[in-house]
């Protein structure tokens, strides 16, 4: 008995409406993909007016294929010919001439029914999937395109069923005495319902390649090139090498080690938290705006800026934030093949830690180096061309350019990996590259500020840190010590900053729960007590035996020589070979012990007789380097002038420590004349941020001399200069210095380093961006005299704290404060806030309205106000409310008050209005300025009146104000009300009223009523 696909003959009718939507040029590679040549085309262009329609009949006469397989025959032809989206309407049965349902069918076996002169006949279902999974009718044509049972148990195979459940799918098939394909359509039914509808496409065309179901692959999906089956070499495809670099992200790449004292202790990725934020570029206003990105890690692959996938992709974080962590997570998903993750799309990725790239490495050196080792007849070149030849199809990953030897200002190198990164090559394959903050200035040269989207790393916030270290402790059966580390971190808030960090959450969780973090109250002083517990373990684990010769002091000191050696180098070293330590072996080998370093040997070559392995040694964190290096500059020997290097590369110079040189050692004037003529270069700036950490860990160092020369330096480098060359502003000077200021005890931060501290502050002027905790700390440590010089503070970008308010109200002399893009603020209304009663003048940008509520609370003294209203088209209303509150509290002081609106932005209420001239009347201010307000004539006109009545009131402006017109209502208004005061403007009080180009005297409203 036939199948019903037989059934379903391909009709003239159907070749016919087929024939009519071709165009001339589709009938001469449709006939020679259907084997007719040159002259026998000619001959049906010359004699037949419908050429198209005669080449398809008379290639139907000539099969032997009948029924819906001479259909399914004809759409691969199709495809073939480039005719593809012929070839799906013909298979979908759009060229059917009468569609109607067939009576007794099961909803998802509904077919379409066509009257012939033999009675209803089916027709194909659609072969096209819908953007919201694959269809009842897809999954029926699709099954019954599958002609064999061992067809069918491959794709069941690759689907995910088990051989029993695919021998059921086959009895189903067998069930009514002759062959069907009913079992198949159950087993597709069955599977779509385990698959999210977004994921259903690629996994149902990946399952059909793996199951050597190639054909209908493409005749579902479309013809798309794969680069698995690309043949790298005559006897090996690509899918081989895609093997290898999965199962070396499975044992290498994705064992990223949690704590550095247990080294089998893994990170476990389906819990990794971290904030990401999405900086975009807002047109309106010609600057980078930051908005969350709504989405987890793995989601960054399928981030779309303006309805486009992106093609390059930068990642910033500051050491520690996580930005390995998400490379691994994201390899970690497209190895093991997460269920849901975007990653799963992707044939082919290559993940690259760009801190092992040597210099002379170009892309397919690098994969080979890091990924596939050396395997026979796959070379460099070889890799390049097939990524190049497939870029859609690939994605690459590449960790730490801050770590990389080479640069892409390089803007002349001929460096594939660097031309990737240039934007240069491989254009269309999506390229991620994470990197430390100071770095980002690399990315905006030429055409790469439009190409790269950013991305910003925050690490935990604090409501994830919360919930880690609930977790931490729920795990432990011990919640009391939530508690006590939640109360001690309260107490010392400056570890807020560092429990955001997720490698130092684990790290000041584990601590607590040892009793080992008492003492840490600065960055330096826990990563002490850090290190004094990696010493107690290893003893504890009979390790290492305690001895003078084990004195982790010795230690640290001599790891740190070979960590500062690293971090002079021109772009900084953080992976060793063991040949580094020669000069300190017994170092080296408690350092491995202690787990301050950690020693992996990866393989370099993929064949059968002996491998090779290549060892590489790191310090479990660049902070633990940066540490080492600081505890080794703190007591340089003698014997040796280990300074000497220092100024070439940290801060050109860092002539900051050339008095312990010249104490020290036998350094000649010369040297320190050496030292001087780098003091104005321009990168000096740059090397400081870069060595920030390092700096501030040797502020913690308790030495007079050392403190007295990082300040000094600091106020030696031209930040003006800076500013126009590299993007540093005064905000990092300031930064760098209270970063400093927070690790030093306070005995240290007199005399003459408290003289060197205030004269970095001559000028005045405090200014605070993306403050933290530890800048928070250093503002209450400043010393009396520095808080003193302060009149001007800036706040960018930060969160209003009662902690950071109180910090600031030690600076008495403050007069101004300019506060912009803030969104944030801790605390309730009724909490008792520092009152400033010197700040006589507030600026306020683009703030939530809470900010300026909180503000006008701290400023009873405000006699000068300027707001910027925020750049949201809904934000007008709601920030007028707030300029309202704010003036009602202000007003006994305030006298001039000047308001930005929005240009072109939404637009205030009459009752707004109102309320506004309400608060005017009630107040003292003596000049009112409005720009670009949205506001009815009507509301205008109130607040005139208003204006009239106020006690004070002499000038009144508002400019660019619409839709405010000349003669318009307002206008008229006010005419009338000049000539009143034109009667007597001798003896009354006249207000000054200007309306975008338009000016008017009027009268007071009691002198008004009396003319």
């Amino acid at each position: 008995m036939a199948s019903p696909g037989q059934f379903n003959p391909l009709l003239d009718e159907e070749l016919s409406a087929l024939a009519n939507n071709m165009g001339l040029s589709d009938t001469r590679p449709l006939g020679k993909t259907l084997g007719l040549g040159d002259v026998d085309l000619d001959r049906i262009h010359r004699e037949n007016p419908r050429p198209a329609y005669t080449i398809l009949k008379q290639w139907k006469r000539e099969q032997f294929l009948q029924g819906e397989a001479l259909r399914i025959l004809l759409g691969k032809k199709l495809a073939e010919a480039g005719l593809m989206q012929l070839s799906i309407r013909l298979l979908s049965g759009e060229f059917s001439t009468c569609v109607t349902p067939a009576p007794g069918l099961a909803s998802h076996q509904h077919r379409s029914l066509r009257h012939t002169s033999t009675g209803p006949c089916l027709t194909p279902a659609p072969v096209l999937a819908s953007s919201k999974g694959l269809s009842d009718a897809f999954l029926i044509s699709l099954a019954d395109g599958i002609e064999h049972d061992e067809h069918a148990d491959s794709l069941g195979r690759a689907l995910g069923f088990s051989n029993k459940k695919l021998m059921d799918f086959q009895e189903t098939n067998r069930m009514s005495g002759h062959k069907t394909s009913k079992g198949t359509k159950d087993m597709l039914f069955d599977w779509r319902q385990k698959v999210s509808p977004n994921d259903q496409h690629g996994v149902m065309r990946k399952a059909l390649l793996k199951a050597g179901l190639c054909y209908l692959a493409d005749l579902h999906f479309g013809t798309k090139p794969n680069i698995l089956y690309v043949q790298i070499t005559p006897t090996m495809n690509f899918q081989y090498c895609i093997d290898i670099v999965r199962n070396h992200y499975k044992t290498v790449l994705c064992q990223v080690q949690r704590r550095p004292w247990d080294p089998n202790d893994y990170i476990k990725f389906d819990r990794l938290y971290t904030e990401l934020h999405l900086l975009q570029y807002d047109r309106s206003t010609g600057e980078m705006r930051t908005e969350p990105f709504r989405g987890t890690v793995n989601q960054i692959m399928s981030l779309k800026v303006e309805g486009e996938p992106w093609k390059r992709l930068l990642l910033l974080a500051p050491g520690g934030y996580g930005k390995t962590c998400a490379i691994a997570k994201l390899a970690y998903d497209w190895a093991y093949e997460v269920e849901g993750s975007p990653m799963k799309d992707i044939p082919a990725l290559f993940a690259l830690q760009l801190r092992k790239v040597d210099d002379d490495m170009g892309l397919g050196e690098a994969i080979i180096s890091q990924l596939l080792g050396i395997i026979p007849g796959v070379t460099a070149e070889k890799l390049e061309e097939i990524i190049g030849l497939h870029e859609k199809e690939c994605a690459l990953l590449c960790d730490g350019y801050d770590e990389y030897t080479k640069s892409i200002r390089e803007t002349k190198s001929k460096n594939s990996l660097v031309q990737t990164l240039q934007h240069k090559r491989l254009k269309n394959c999506q390229v991620l590259v994470t990197s430390r903050p100071f770095l980002e200035d690399d990315f905006l040269q030429g055409n790469l500020s439009r190409v790269y989207v950013k991305i910003e790393g925050k690490g935990f916030t604090p409501q994830l840190a919360h919930q880690f270290i609930h977790r931490y402790f729920e795990a432990r059966s011990t919640p009391e010590e939530e508690d006590h580390l939640k109360r001690f971190l309260r107490a010392n808030y400056f570890l807020g900053e560092l429990i955001a960090v997720p490698f130092f959450c684990t790290m000041i969780c584990h601590l607590h729960e040892v009793k080992a973090l008492s003492e840490a109250n600065t960055r330096s002083s826990l990563f002490r007590n850090l290190n004094i517990f990696l010493l107690h373990h290893a003893k504890a684990k009979g390790m290492i035996i305690s001895s003078e010769g084990h004195h982790l002091d010795n230690i640290l000191h001599a790891l740190g020589q070979v960590a500062l050696s690293g971090l002079l180098q021109e772009s900084g070293k953080f992976v060793f070979e063991e040949r580094d330590f020669k000069d300190c072996p017994d170092a080296y080998e408690k350092g491995l012990m202690l787990g301050i370093l950690s020693k992996i040997s990866t393989p370099v070559k993929h064949v059968d007789h002996e491998a090779l392995s290549r060892t590489s040694v790191e310090f479990f964190h660049i902070w633990e380097q940066e540490y080492c290096a600081s505890v080794y500059l703190q007591h340089p020997t003698p014997a040796t002038n280990r300074f000497a290097t220092l100024p070439k590369k940290i801060m050109k110079p860092l002539s900051s420590f050339h008095s312990v040189r010249r104490n020290l050692t036998d350094s000649s004037f010369e040297e320190r004349m050496d030292l001087q003529t780098l003091l104005n270069t321009a990168s000096s700036p740059q090397k400081t941020i870069v060595f920030e950490n390092m700096i501030r860990l040797l502020a913690g160092s308790k030495n007079f001399q050392i403190c007295q020369e990082i300040f000094s330096h600091i106020n030696r480098l031209d930040w003006r200069c800076a500013v126009q060359d590299q993007g540093y502003t005064h905000s990092d000077k300031c930064r760098v210095i209270l970063h400093c200021v927070s690790e030093a005890d306070a005995v240290y931060l007199t005399g003459k380093v408290a003289h060197a501290i205030s004269n970095c502050f001559r000028g005045g002027r405090l200014s605070l961006e993306n403050t933290t905790a530890s800048m928070i700390r250093g503002i209450r440590s400043l010393p009396t005299d520095t808080k003193m010089q302060f009149t001007t503070a800036e706040i960018t970008k930060s969160c209003l704290t009662p902690r950071l308010l109180d910090s600031l109200a030690g600076c008495e002399r403050l007069s101004s404060l300019d506060v912009r893009d803030i969104a944030s603020v801790e605390g309730s209304p009724q909490e008792r806030l520092p009152q400033f009663s010197s700040i006589k003048k507030l600026s306020v940008s683009w703030v939530e309205p809470k900010v300026l509520r909180t503000l006008s609370r701290c400023m009873p003294a405000v006699e000068e106000a300027e707001v910027r209203m925020r750049l949201d088209d809904d934000a007008a209303e709601e920030d007028m409310s707030a300029i309202i509150e704010a003036v009602g509290m202000m007003g006994a002081t305030l006298k001039t008050l000047t308001i930005f609106a929005a240009s072109d932005l939404g637009s205030v209420s009459t009752e707004a209005g109102q309320e506004f001239g309400r608060v005017l009347v009630a107040g003292h201010l003596e000049t009112l300025s409005v720009w670009f307000l949205h506001m009815s004539e009507t509301g205008l006109i109130d607040i005139i009146k208003s204006c009239q009545q106020a006690a004070r009131i002499k000038l009144v402006r508002f400019l660019k104000c619409r839709p405010v017109k000349r003669n318009g209502d307002a206008c008229k208004f006010l005419d009338g009300l000049a000539g009143k005061g034109a009667l007597n403007r001798r003896t009354a009080r006249r207000i000054t009223v200007q309306v975008n180009d338009d000016s008017w005297i009027i009268p007071h409203a009691l002198q008004a009523s009396t003319i």
